[in-house]
C-alpha cells in the first residue's frame, strides 16, 4: 500500500462529508481523478477518516477526569490502605525469610 500525500489525505476527507459520509462514495468519486486501479481502497478511505476524527477527538467515548475533593479523598484512604497492606506484605515475608520458610508454586 503507498502512503498517501497529505493533498490526497485531504481530498479524502472533503468527499467523505461532502458525500453523506459514505466510504463507497468516495471511492467511486476518486476513479473520476485517479481512474479505476490507481485509487485508494475503501479500507484505506475508511483508516484515513478514522484518523483524522480521532485526531479531533483525543478522548473518544472516555469522560472528563474530575478532581474534587470526594475523589481526593477517597483516593487518599485507597493509597493509605494499600501502604498498610504494603507493609504487612513486607514484614511477613521478612520473617519468612528470617525463619527460612519457603512458600513456593507447586507445579502440575
Amino acid at each position: 500500500m503507498k502512503k498517501l500525500s497529505p493533498a490526497q489525505r485531504l481530498q479524502i476527507i472533503q468527499l467523505y462529508y461532502e458525500n453523506q459520509r459514505s466510504a463507497r462514495i468516495v471511492f467511486r468519486k476518486l476513479r473520476q481523478t485517479y481512474g479505476q486501479h490507481n485509487r485508494s481502497t475503501e479500507s484505506t478511505i475508511r483508516s484515513t477518516v478514522i484518523q483524522f476524527s480521532l485526531l479531533d477527538n483525543t478522548r473518544p467515548n472516555r469522560p472528563h477526569p474530575e478532581c474534587s475533593e470526594e475523589n481526593i479523598v477517597a483516593v487518599a484512604g485507597i493509597v493509605a490502605v494499600m501502604n498498610r497492606f504494603g507493609a504487612v506484605l513486607n514484614s511477613l515475608a521478612c520473617r519468612m525469610q528470617r525463619l527460612g520458610v519457603f512458600c513456593g508454586k507447586i507445579l502440575a
